[in-house]
């Protein structure tokens, strides 16, 4: 919509000037992964967010390995340290190829295609799954999120770890510009150094 103002006894159109809406709070980009280019990590405020997840899931690992100390019906069972188990879980995601986060898949937008084999066992309802677990590509134990998207923004919310499902992540939620957030799905930028993640079974990068 065009506004009018008074300049020198003349009556000028002009346009407003776009603003950034105020609850825009953080920045988002798309990075290749160090030595696996096609597979991407979601960059929120600078930090890759898989490098959030293991630092959260870190702690949670070690209690949880701590928690099964003792309960192996063999009275001879070897249990690794609760630190090694946390040290090889932590953060272990599969992260998703560059052919379903690019434009012009909508997944990111929060658009989930059920008919894709790679998503068609992923819980529905449970918000889009970022990562997928285990050792395969797929919808295998994913972690999720809520992806809600308006006119002027993208909110990710209620991160959600389906084999863990008590754990709380305590990440976001995370608000975007979406005219800015769209510009970042159309190329991935730079790369990112996750040097503890095995992909496929390939070993740490």
């Amino acid at each position: 919509m065009l506004s009018r103002v008074m300049r020198n006894g003349v009556v000028e159109a002009r346009r407003p000037t776009c603003r950034t809406p105020s609850s825009v709070t953080d920045t988002f980009r798309l990075s290749a992964i160090q030595n696996h280019a096609h597979f991407i990590d979601y960059v929120i405020n600078g930090r890759p967010l898989l490098e959030m997840v293991r630092e959260i899931e870190y702690p949670l690992w070690v209690e949880d390995a701590k928690k099964r100390l003792g309960t192996h019906p063999d009275p001879d069972y070897r249990y690794d340290p609760p630190e090694s188990t946390a040290e090889s879980m932590a953060g272990q995601w599969t992260p998703r190829s560059r052919d379903h986060l690019l434009a012009p898949s909508r997944f990111l937008l929060g658009e989930v295609d059920f008919t894709d084999p790679e998503f068609e066992d992923a819980p529905r309802g449970r918000g889009v799954p970022l990562y997928s677990g285990g050792s395969a590509a797929g919808s295998i134990d994913p972690f999720c999120c809520k992806i809600e998207v308006n006119d002027a923004t993208v909110r990710w919310s209620k991160f959600w770890c389906f084999h863990r499902p008590k754990w709380d992540y305590k990440l976001g939620p995370f608000v975007f510009e979406r005219a800015s957030y769209e510009q970042g799905l159309r190329q991935s930028v730079g790369s990112v150094e996750l040097r503890w993640l095995s992909i496929y079974g390939l070993g740490a990068l």
